[in-house]
């Protein structure tokens, strides 16, 4: 927040480390009314929020430039950057274990994976095969 000034909340600045020290600055928070609506803020997403365990709620910058506030309870910054990872990764979690689940009741898919070759990958440049002898391309051999 540094530059940036607010008629609500001032300057951002809760301290000076050369008139005070740092523990004293930091031991009384609640004294700047914009670290006490962000601590408001927080709890309100610990108790509300389905994604809080994921993202712990801690973009103060985005709220207050999102919204002009420290109150807001979700920004952009979150459901594009937070909940939409945590909800893709559900989906796709979701959709292999319904892949899965399906595969493992169908018979006739349980009998064809049985039946399948293993695929073999192509041997690299003077690879190993497992008779352990090397293979080399035709232009190099």
């Amino acid at each position: 927040m540094l530059g940036i000034t607010e008629p609500r909340y001032g300057d951002f600045i809760g301290g000076n480390v050369l008139h005070k020290p740092i523990t004293d600055i930091l031991a009384r928070p609640d004294d700047l009314d914009y670290v006490a609506e962000f601590v408001t803020a927080l709890n309100g997403c610990a108790d509300h929020c389905a994604f809080y365990d994921f993202c712990r709620s801690a973009q103060a910058g985005n709220r207050y430039f999102e919204h002009a506030t420290f109150t807001a309870h979700e920004t952009a910054y979150c459901r594009t950057t937070r909940q939409a990872l945590v909800r893709a990764a559900a989906d796709h979690l979701t959709l292999k274990e319904e892949h899965h689940d399906q595969c493992s009741r169908d018979p006739c898919q349980r009998r064809a994976r049985a039946t399948r070759p293993p695929r073999r990958r192509p041997a690299a440049v003077g690879s190993v095969d497992r008779r352990g002898e090397v293979r080399q391309p035709p232009h190099l051999g």
